[in-house]
């Protein structure tokens, strides 16, 4: 598989720089090797691995083995549809229609028979449940895409953090100022005892 994915770069190699291929040539070396990306896709890539304008080998090789990994999972999705649904008897007469997924759907009859027989039991108030949740619509029966939900359900959101409010506490410092020694008046003192030797003499 590498070697297929280094012959197809290096057919596109600037050659202004080893191991670097331009933006402009990145759609046409994926179709090479058998993938079909969006307009969206590839504007999406060249924005997030195309450094001084160029794609680097390293990063090329982790786009592509990403892209052959989710052809891969597809692939074992639609296969296990096609499974569970049945396929029509090949015709002998004319020629086979071309099997379109989201023409078919599995039944309720169809998913019970496969969740009872599965290696560990289930209960049927399980299986109920399952069924409710993947039938999104209520129509009684789940369709490709439907199932492609059902078995790689979306990831939870992670829960709000509760908001803590910063809690300010007052605190009152209190302060003694030293007492004030008594400030002696000598004026006063003098008068007063002037006073006094008045009064022991008039008596």
């Amino acid at each position: 598989e590498m070697d297929v994915v280094t012959t197809v770069f290096r057919s596109y190699e600037t050659g202004l720089r080893e191991a670097t291929i331009l933006p402009k040539d990145l759609h046409a070396a994926m179709k090479m090797l058998g993938i079909n990306p969006l307009e969206q896709e590839i504007v999406d890539l060249t924005n997030n691995i195309v450094k001084d304008g160029f794609i680097y080998f390293p990063e090329f090789c982790k786009v592509i083995q990403k892209k052959f990994r989710e052809e891969d999972e597809e692939l074992f999705r639609q296969n296990m549809f096609k499974m569970i649904c049945g396929t029509e008897p090949f015709p002998a007469r004319f020629k086979a229609k071309k099997y379109k997924l989201h023409d078919h759907f599995i039944t309720k009859k169809n998913f019970f028979h496969m969740m009872t027989n599965l290696p560990e039991q289930v209960n049927e108030e399980d299986i109920e449940e399952m069924f409710a949740f993947a039938d999104k619509d209520s129509d009684g029966k789940i369709s490709y895409t439907e199932f492609q939900v059902m078995i790689n359900p979306p990831k939870p959101s992670p829960e709000p953090q509760p908001h803590l409010t910063p809690v300010v506490k007052r605190v009152t410092i209190k302060t003694t100022e030293p007492e004030e020694e008594p400030v002696t008046d000598l004026f006063n003192a003098e008068a007063h005892l002037k006073d006094k030797g008045k009064e022991q003499t008039v008596k």
